[in-house]
C-alpha cells in the first residue's frame, strides 16, 4: 500500500512555486505510474485517467515530463524510457539520476562525477568541476536553477547549461522559487556558530545571481522556506508566543505577524492558509479573514479552488471548496494526493485502494481500468558524484608539518569547537556543555562520497562546569590546546577501488613533509624540520596517520 499524502503533498509543495498559474511542477507532469491490481506491475496512466501502457514493469517509475520517465533495473541501475504505448529504453543506465523536469537532468555513471544529460541520454555538461572546485552533489532543477555543492561543503547553482549562476559560497542555498533563492553566505554562518544570529544577515538571489535583497535574521526567529508570489514566511517569537507574517526581499513586513497566524503555510495571489494553533483557515494580504480556521488541512489548488480536510469521524474527510468556503461538488474523499494537474484533474483516493481523477466541479472521472495504486515518484532528487578525486581528499587533509584540518598544535579549545560547528553537516554547536570532561573530539568531514574521520587531541577537559553566584552552574571553554592529530580513511567510506591509488599518492605527500625516520611494511614515520613527527599505516582497506610532537630521544 503507498505512502500517505502528507510526505507527498511536503514534496509537491517544496518542489512546485504556489503562483497564480498552479503549481508549475505538476503543470509539466504527462503521466503517473499506477499499479490496476496490488502486487502487480507498474504502468503510466495520463494526467486525464487515460492509460498510457499498463503492467509493464517490476519496479515503480518515476512521473513522465518531457517524455521520458525513469525506471530502475534488476542492477540497481536507472534506466531512461520514452513515454508511449510501447517504452523504449533511451541511451545508458545510470548509477543515478533525476528526472526530467527541463529537457536536463543531473545524472552519474559508475565511478563519474555528475554530468547533464538530455532526453536522448547524451552527456551536455561535465560537472566535475566548477570555478576550479570539485562538485560533489547536484539538486534536480526548478525553475531551470539546480544548486550544486562542492568538496568544501560551499553550495551555487548552475543553469540548465551547466553553467555558474550562483558562485559555491554559500553555506545554505535552497533551491530557486518564484525566482529567488535564500542563502546564507560562508562568512553569515560563522556569525551564526560564534552566537552572533543578531549580525548574520540572509541574501536572497536572483536566476541571474544577483543579491537582490538582504534578511537581518536577529529581526526574526525562523525564516523561510521558500519566496511564493514575491513574499516569504518570517516568524517571530516573544515570552514563548510563535507568530508568522509574510515579508519581502529587504525584510519589510507585507503582512505582520498576528495571534491568529501561528503558521503561514502557502501563499496564492495576495492569499494565504494560514494555522491559528487548532485550524487552518484563508486569509488575504490585507488581514480579511476569507475562510474561517476551521479545518484540519487546507491547501491550494488551481483556478481559485483549494481542498480542505473536515473534521469528524466519517472516513471521506476531504473536499473542495472556493476561496470564499463555498463547497464545489457533492464529493467528499478519502484522500487528496496531486492538486490540480495541467490536465484540469485532481488525482484523488476514493476508498482504499481505490484512486480516480476528478474534475474542478468535484466530479469524478469514470476510468477505464481500476487503479489499486497511484504514486508520484522521483528516481533522485539529489544526484552525488560517483567520483573520488585524490587530490581534493589529499587537500582536504590540510596536513602539514604543523597540523591537520587547518588546525595546529597550540589551537585553543575554543577555536576546535567553533571549526567542528562550522563543517556543513556536522550537526555540531561551537558550544561548551558538547565538551565537558573530555579532551578528545571525533568528527567526519565529508569530501564528496568519501569521508574522513579526524581526531583531535587536547592537553587537557576541553570544557568544565562553572559554578554562578546564585548556586546553579554553566559550561566554559577551558584554556586546553592541541597536542596531538590523528585521521582515518575506510574504504569503505566511499572510497571502494580507489583506496589503492589514494595510498599510493598520500604516502608520497606525507614524506615529502620530512625525512623518513622508520620503515616497516605498510608503516613509516616522518620527522619533520618543525619538530613534529608523522605516524602512518596505509593499506588498500584502511589509512591511518598521527601527527604529534617528536618524542624527546631515550638518555
Amino acid at each position: 500500500m503507498k505512502k500517505k499524502h502528507f510526505l507527498l503533498l511536503s514534496l509537491i509543495l517544496l518542489l512546485a512555486s504556489c503562483g497564480d498559474s498552479g503549481n508549475s511542477i505538476l503543470e509539466k507532469i504527462d503521466y503517473i505510474p499506477f499499479r490496476s491490481e496490488q502486487g502487480g506491475n507498474w504502468g503510466l496512466i495520463c494526467t486525464d485517467g487515460e492509460v498510457l501502457f499498463a503492467d509493464e514493469f517490476k519496479n515503480r517509475p518515476t512521473v513522465a515530463m518531457h517524455d521520458r520517465f525513469i525506471v530502475e533495473n534488476t542492477d540497481g541501475m536507472f534506466e531512461i524510457y520514452s513515454a508511449e504505448k510501447n517504452p523504449k529504453q533511451v541511451g545508458e543506465a545510470f548509477k543515478s539520476i533525476g528526472v526530467f523536469i527541463e529537457e536536463v537532468t543531473p545524472a552519474v555513471r559508475p565511478g563519474q562525477p555528475v554530468t547533464l544529460v538530455n532526453t536522448e541520454g547524451e552527456e551536455v555538461a561535465r560537472l566535475d568541476k566548477l570555478d576550479g572546485k570539485v562538485v560533489t552533489k547536484v539538486t534536480n532543477f526548478n525553475e531551470g536553477i539546480a544548486i550544486y555543492t562542492t568538496a568544501d561543503g560551499l553550495c551555487g547553482a548552475i543553469d540548465t547549461d551547466g553553467k555558474v549562476v550562483v558562485k559555491a559560497e554559500y553555506a545554505e542555498l535552497n533551491p530557486c522559487f518564484d525566482g529567488k533563492m535564500i542563502g546564507i553566505g560562508k562568512k553569515q554562518k560563522e556569525l551564526i556558530n560564534d552566537g552572533m544570529r543578531d549580525k548574520a544577515k540572509i541574501s536572497v538571489i536572483d536566476k541571474k545571481g544577483k543579491v537582490i535583497g538582504e534578511i537581518p535574521m536577529g529581526k526574526f526567529s525562523e525564516v523561510g522556506p521558500s519566496f511564493q508570489n514575491s513574499v516569504v514566511q518570517a516568524r517571530t517569537e516573544e515570552d514563548g508566543e510563535r507568530c508568522t507574517g509574510l515579508i519581502n526581499e529587504k525584510g519589510e513586513w507585507v503582512v505582520k505577524p498576528s495571534a491568529k497566524t501561528k503558521i503561514i503555510t502557502e501563499v496564492r495571489g495576495k492569499q494565504f492558509v494560514y494555522y491559528d494553533g487548532d485550524s487552518y483557515g484563508l486569509m488575504d494580504f490585507d488581514g480579511d479573514v476569507l475562510i474561517r480556521a476551521k479545518y484540519d488541512m487546507l491547501s491550494f489548488m488551481a483556478d481559485g479552488l483549494l481542498v480542505a480536510k473536515k473534521s469528524g469521524s466519517g472516513k471521506y474527510k476531504y473536499l473542495f471548496i472556493d476561496d470564499k468556503g463555498e463547497n464545489v461538488g457533492d464529493e467528499r474523499f478519502k484522500d487528496v494526493d496531486m492538486p490540480i494537474l495541467n490536465s484540469g484533474y485532481a488525482l484523488v483516493e476514493l476508498e482504499r485502494d481505490s484512486y480516480g481523477f476528478v474534475d474542478k466541479k468535484g466530479k469524478i472521472k469514470k476510468t477505464e481500468t481500476d487503479i489499486c495504486d497511484i504514486h508520484f515518484g522521483w528516481a533522485n532528487f539529489v544526484i552525488e558524484s560517483d567520483y573520488v578525486d585524490i587530490d581534493a581528499v589529499i587537500a582536504a587533509m590540510e596536513l602539514t608539518q604543523e597540523g591537520i584540518d587547518g588546525l595546529t598544535f597550540g589551537t585553543s579549545a575554543r577555536d576546535v569547537a567553533n571549526h567542528i560547528a562550522q563543517l556543513k553537516g556536522s550537526g555540531r554547536q561551537a558550544e561548551a556543555k558538547d565538551y565537558i570532561y573530555t579532551s578528545v573530539c571525533n568528527y567526519t568531514k565529508q569530501i564528496g562520497r568519501a569521508g574522513i574521520a579526524f581526531t583531535i587531541t587536547c592537553d587537557g577537559s576541553i570544557a568544565e562546569y562553572t559554578a554562578s553566584a546564585g548556586g546553579g552552574y554553566g559550561y566554559a571553554f577551558t584554556d586546553a590546546r592541541i597536542t596531538g592529530f590523528g585521521l582515518m580513511i575506510n574504504k569503505n567510506d566511499g572510497y571502494g577501488n580507489s583506496m589503492k591509488k589514494l595510498a599510493e599518492k598520500l604516502r608520497r605527500t606525507v614524506k615529502g613533509l620530512g625525512k623518513v625516520s622508520d620503515e616497516r611494511n605498510e608503516y613509516f614515520e616522518v620527522t619533520t624540520a618543525k619538530g613534529t613527527t608523522i605516524q602512518a599505516a596505509m593499506s588498500e582497506e584502511v589509512i591511518y596517520i598521527n601527527l604529534i610532537p617528536t618524542p624527546a630521544p631515550a638518555e
